[in-house]
């Protein structure tokens, strides 16, 4: 298994990610990054990476995925994920956009909830739902809404007047 970090200085960990697969077969690639565009997530997948977490993620969470990724798994950062599959979806199938007004009663009291600083956790807490239920709303809402971030998100559902 190796673990690159996306800005390698003096050469392009996709290219070393690519290399790695000519010259190891074995090699589970990682890329760590501060931040993955549409376009580096698909090129990633192409070139055979089997993981890509955000530098800024918490230990824990980079040692899951490095688990996950040495057991012959994949690990999917959600969002810039869900980004690149959302990307390659238009491309292939253009759809309307999004009604903002389509949110779910569900997706719009968990933006409510967020929209307050509350993190997902204690959202699904105070639901009483599960923590990747709450990310799916969060997600969904974001889709819906076009927003890219927690507080895009909380901040167009205002200005929507939906929260």
């Amino acid at each position: 298994m190796a673990l690159l970090d996306a800005n390698l200085s003096g050469s392009d960990a996709l290219t070393v990610a690519r290399e790695l697969q000519k010259e190891i077969v074995s090699t589970n690639v990682i890329i760590s990054g501060t931040h993955f565009s549409e376009q580096d997530v698909i090129d990633a997948m192409r070139a055979g990476v089997r993981g890509m977490v955000l530098s800024a993620m918490p230990p824990e969470i980079i040692v899951r995925c490095a688990r996950k990724v040495a057991s012959g798994d994949r690990w999917l950062e959600m969002d810039s994920h869900a980004r690149a599959f959302d990307s390659l979806l238009r491309t292939t199938h253009p759809r309307p956009a999004q009604d903002g007004n389509a949110l779910s009663a569900r997706e719009a009291e968990v933006v409510r909830l967020l929209a307050t600083g509350m993190r997902n956790h204690e959202i699904a807490r105070q639901l009483q739902l599960s923590e990747s239920t709450v990310k799916v709303h969060v997600h969904n809402a974001r889709r819906k809404l076009g927003a890219t971030s927690r507080v895009e998100l909380a901040l167009q559902a205002r200005n929507k007047g939906l929260i």
